[in-house]
């Protein structure tokens, strides 16, 4: 029986394979787990890093601001607790875009010297994100009109799949009522219009034949990006609720 490589195992592997949109899914989800809280120090900074580069690599690909914002925000927050969990933490020049080791830089040197009065960074160093984690199901890969590429985050596929499908279902109603409407009170069609009725009924089924191929596509292109789980990231401009409680 084989055992499964540990997520950090997997996203250094990924990281080997230029394969940075790995990261994020390998990683933001282990690092609430138990098995993350026993790793060493050393190794919980490196899974820390790593998920900091999936997201760094994210944002590049956006074209919201604000999203982008966010995940760079978390970004930070990730090379920050890398380094109170191992303060000799380094990124590899090697591997690590310029952009990020010099902000990892900039956070060194806001932490507190070892043995200082202060245990903590500077709470103006400090930000807080919170992460909200939205369970999806697999089977809404299957409905139709591009429910399952708006579930997994790609509303412009899915709105490309929708209007596909209604403008095929469209085609399919107008070329049907067309060769209704040459029918003759005994409901046959009259031989001088047979080339027309056929005519219509040709775009009636080619009409309906889009429709369910662009069903297929979608429902196939929605389960392969399928992920369990989506974990979306907001910036908080002070501390949350349970820290201030704790604090107070």
């Amino acid at each position: 029986m084989l055992l499964e490589e540990p997520p950090l195992t997997k996203a250094l592997a990924a990281l080997q394979r230029a394969e940075f949109e790995q990261l994020r899914p390998l990683l933001s989800p282990f690092i609430d787990t138990d098995a993350f809280r026993a790793l060493p120090p050393r190794d919980r900074a490196q899974a820390r890093s790593l998920l900091a580069l999936g997201l760094y690599f994210e944002s590049q690909t956006l074209s919201d601001a604000t999203r982008t914002s966010e995940l760079m925000a978390h970004s930070r927050a990730q090379l920050q607790v890398a380094l109170l969990e191992d303060p000799e933490h380094t990124l590899d020049p090697l591997v690590f875009p310029a952009d990020l080791i010099a902000l990892q830089r900039t956070l060194a040197t806001r932490l507190p010297l070892p043995g200082s009065n202060s245990a903590t960074p500077d709470a103006s160093s400090l930000i807080y994100v919170e992460r909200r984690i939205t369970h999806r199901s697999p089977w809404v890969t299957l409905l139709p009109m591009g429910a399952g590429q708006f579930q997994n985050g790609h509303p412009i596929r899915g709105s490309i799949v929708a209007a596909t499908q209604v403008l095929g279902l469209a085609v399919n109603l107008i070329g049907f009522w067309q060769v209704e409407s040459l029918r003759d009170s005994r409901g046959l069609i009259p031989a001088a219009t047979h080339e027309e009725a056929r005519r219509w009924q040709n775009l009636q089924w080619t009409g309906l034949a889009v429709a369910a191929l662009s069903w297929a596509v979608g429902a196939g292109e929605s389960f392969y990006h399928f992920e369990a789980k989506d974990v979306a990231l907001r910036t908080l401009e002070s501390p949350p609720a349970e820290l201030r409680d704790v604090s107070d």
